[in-house]
């Protein structure tokens, strides 16, 4: 699978993460520190598993997935490590909608903001530096997550194994106003080109 894929739970700027290798031949980082370790994990830092696919898929769904994509953004992680790739699941949770609200977070409230650090960009612009997946479920949330992160940026969705939904390639097929590149871009295209398959 090419860089591999990593499952990321949590993620804090220089903490160490336990990862082990994942069923798919790439690094799984399971959480933040813990107390006990499962047979196989290592301790690792985000600097060695940044050479990846960071896929955040929390048990939180959309609030977790939410919460971790902002926690990478005003924690500075992605100036950090630009090269590090991150695949949010569930359409990247409530980030994309609410996105521009994003910009504005630390000018009204600054206190909710570390003070030490200082983005490189706005916060909505770190969106299409992103990866989400399509299951969003209706043509206009897919259309506007697109909007807002850019075709490229998005990947075909099943949440499999779970049953959300047996109609995720038609989804894409029927949104208005997508290109038959854009149609393949997002049913194979990107995953291609991001996981490196040949």
């Amino acid at each position: 699978m090419g860089r591999g894929l990593a499952v990321v739970a949590e993620l804090e700027l220089d903490a160490p993460v336990l990862a082990a290798e994942g069923r798919h031949g790439g690094l799984e980082v399971v959480s933040g520190i813990a107390q006990q370790r499962p047979h196989g994990i290592q301790p690792r830092t985000l600097a060695q598993v940044v050479s990846g696919v960071a896929y955040l898929g929390q048990q939180g769904q959309q609030s977790g997935t939410t919460i971790a994509l902002q926690l990478l953004i005003f924690e500075g992680v992605l100036d950090k490590y630009p090269q590090l790739k991150v695949c949010a699941a569930h359409g990247g949770g409530y980030l994309p909608s609410y996105a521009p609200r994003s910009d504005h977070s630390c000018t009204v409230s600054p206190p909710n903001c570390n003070p030490n650090i200082k983005l490189k960009k706005k916060p909505t612009e770190y969106l299409n530096q992103m990866y989400f997946d399509s299951l969003v479920f209706t043509s206009e949330a897919l259309r506007h997550l697109i909007a807002e992160s850019g075709v490229g940026q998005i990947m075909i969705g099943t949440d499999y194994p779970f049953p959300w939904t047996s109609t995720e390639v038609d989804l894409v097929l029927n949104t208005p106003g997508l290109s038959d590149a854009d149609k393949i871009a997002i049913l194979g295209g990107t995953a291609t080109k991001l996981l490196g398959i040949k």
